[in-house]
């Protein structure tokens, strides 16, 4: 019986996850993957007709996706827009959700900018909007993006255990689009902390899953992440097909930093593989790409292998440069990173402060209430008291009053005797 009781309760939780997206907002989710310049002329459209008036909750998750949209498509007055339209609606609302929704797309474009440490400070804040709320799909949402700003920040080990939360947790609300971002999130996470094996099943399950459901532009992007693990469990050959493929579906939905993405991986595959001409061509055009749209944060690594190619090809200037700017870049990192330091130390104190915090009031409490239960023990025993007394007075009056009629009882038999 319990058995079945759990089967039930799981399919209620899915029942409730797909009833969050509401039916007309399903196409525009996928479009903000798909094909995000088109999804924001949509959803801009779909915003201003007014037909989420009386939706708020819709209204912002629509005005969250047109923002990770505009992120793909590198449209930064689109993002400035949709960020402010959802800060807007999470302050005229007190919406929580909404206002950390504005601080993540925030956060996210100071990633792609090379921002480290004004991106972490964003996510921070935003995260603390919601951090306490015991909402599932709250939760779900802060562990998901937690996850993915810890890979952007460069510390996927410290976001390994928000990325699992968050695979466990839309597995378990049964939302199949933000399962698949979950899963392929923290095949991210455990490819960087060198977890290959484990990383290329997580893609395989995740691009199988948007197989499934006819997202094939998305299922390439995913099959480019498996691919990077095939490169580095000596299967380059293999993943160069997946890359190639994998960039294209990018270049035609215009996910133009996920683009930029694959063209590294398939650097890494074709450096794997000794193709020093072609490696030269990729590395190149991702730097001159990186640059136009200002993604600083992957130049160090593009620059590594521009220096690496040179140097295999003969061509000692190039590389001389590309290290004398790589090392300028690590010198600024190395700043940032210290700034970095500082912040999660303060973060770290105020965190402590907060538990000290808590820990007080909960003393607080305690005393308070053992002070109210010592006073209703005085108060119980008062009315306790006071009922004894008026026993008391009752007995005594009783008494009085029987010796009365006694006495009164007397007076007339003696009376009557004398006659």
């Amino acid at each position: 019986m319990t058995r079945w009781l759990g089967v039930v309760l799981l399919l209620s939780l899915g029942g409730l996850a797909h009833a969050r997206v509401a039916q007309d907002l399903f196409a525009l989710r996928s479009q903000t993957v798909d094909d995000p310049a088109a999804a924001i002329i949509a959803g801009r459209k779909l915003l201003d007709s007014h037909q989420l008036d009386g939706r708020p909750d819709d209204e912002r998750d629509a005005l969250y996706w047109l923002g990770n949209a505009a992120l793909r498509q590198t449209d930064d007055a689109a993002l400035a827009e949709m960020a402010l339209r959802v800060e807007s609606l999470g302050t005229a609302r007190n919406d929580p959700l909404a206002l950390a929704y504005a601080g993540l797309l925030r956060a996210e474009r100071l990633y792609q900018q090379g921002e480290s440490e004004k991106g972490w400070a964003e996510t921070m804040r935003a995260a603390s909007r919601i951090q306490d709320s015991t909402d599932p799909n709250v939760r779900a949402i802060a562990a998901i993006e937690l996850c993915d700003d810890f890979n952007m920040v460069g510390n996927a080990r410290a976001g390994l255990p928000f990325c699992e939360r968050s695979t466990s947790a839309w597995r378990a609300l049964g939302d199949e689009f933000e399962l698949g971002r979950a899963l392929n999130l923290e095949g991210r996470a455990r490819r960087v902390v060198g977890e290959y094996e484990r990383a290329a099943t997580l893609f395989k399950e995740a691009r199988e899953h948007y197989l499934r459901n006819g997202d094939t532009s998305f299922a390439a992007t995913v099959g480019a992440n498996l691919a990077r693990c095939y490169v580095e469990l000596g299967r380059a050959a293999e993943a160069v097909d997946l890359l190639r493929e994998g960039w294209q579906a990018e270049m035609r939905a215009g996910r133009l930093f996920s683009a930029l993405v694959s063209k590294m991986d398939m650097t890494h595959a074709l450096i794997k593989l000794g193709r020093w001409q072609e490696a030269e061509t990729e590395v190149a055009a991702a730097i001159a790409d990186a640059r136009v749209h200002e993604w600083s944060m992957h130049l160090p690594e593009l620059l590594d292998m521009q220096a690496q190619i040179a140097r295999a090809r003969g061509n000692l200037k190039t590389a001389l440069i590309a290290q004398d700017e790589l090392l300028q870049l690590q010198s600024r990192r190395r700043d940032q990173a210290h700034n970095s330091a500082i912040a999660e130390l303060e973060a770290r104190y105020a965190a402590r402060e907060r538990e000290l915090r808590i820990g007080e009031l909960e003393q607080e409490n305690s005393r308070r209430e053992l002070e109210l239960q010592a006073r209703r023990a005085a108060a119980a025993e008062d009315e306790a008291n006071l009922q004894r007394q008026r026993a008391r007075l009752w007995i005594a009056a009783f008494v009085a009053l029987a010796l009365a009629v006694s006495s009164a009882l007397l007076y007339a038999a003696r009376h009557c005797m004398m006659r």
